[in-house]
């Protein structure tokens, strides 16, 4: 979903460093929607390159050709109703907030060169409340929830669990 930020090229810097990336308004759903209609359909794609460092979108695109499994991973993958429809296996991966934060800095600190202080100020004043708000409420959406504090190989095997009792039985 990072892919659908939308374009804040014509804003100030000021108004690009005070910019509420966790709200759901955020992103260009109107754009996210048909791109994954268009995907479920059998139909390729192309999305937008964002760049966190400038909050803009790239000249370059990114093609995305449909296949079996498409995985759509991000903030407000389970936000919106109208695109929870098209998925066969919607996971919510919840995290205690220390190691949110913790995570928040490391990736921020090394990917977009923000120092630890902006990091979590942006993490009080926006991440921590849009999340209460917006991103908790969706986890009823979810098929399956993971603990996002354990091992990726429990959480793997926790997805693939899941799958097999769900699958067809033909």
């Amino acid at each position: 979903m990072d892919s659908y930020y939308r374009d804040l090229s014509p804003l100030s810097p000021t108004e690009k460093a005070n910019f509420n990336f966790d709200n759901p308004e955020a992103l260009d759903y109107p754009l996210l929607s048909r791109d994954l209609g268009l995907l479920s359909a059998g139909h390729p794609v192309t999305i937008p390159v964002y760049d966190f460092a400038t909050h803009a979108r790239q000249a370059t695109t990114e093609h995305i050709e449909p296949t079996i499994f498409i995985i759509v991973e991000g903030l407000f993958a389970l936000y919106w109703p109208e695109i929870n429809t098209l998925y066969s296996l919607r996971i919510f991966i919840d995290t205690d907030d220390t190691t949110c934060l913790n995570r928040r800095i490391a990736r921020d600190a090394a990917e977009r060169g923000r120092s630890a202080r902006t990091i979590h100020t942006q993490y009080i004043e926006h991440v921590r409340p849009m999340y209460d708000r917006f991103i908790k409420p969706t986890s009823h959406n979810a098929d399956l929830h993971l603990d996002g504090n354990s091992l990726i190989s429990k959480q793997t095997r926790g997805i693939v669990q899941w799958i097999g009792n769900n699958l067809p039985k033909y």
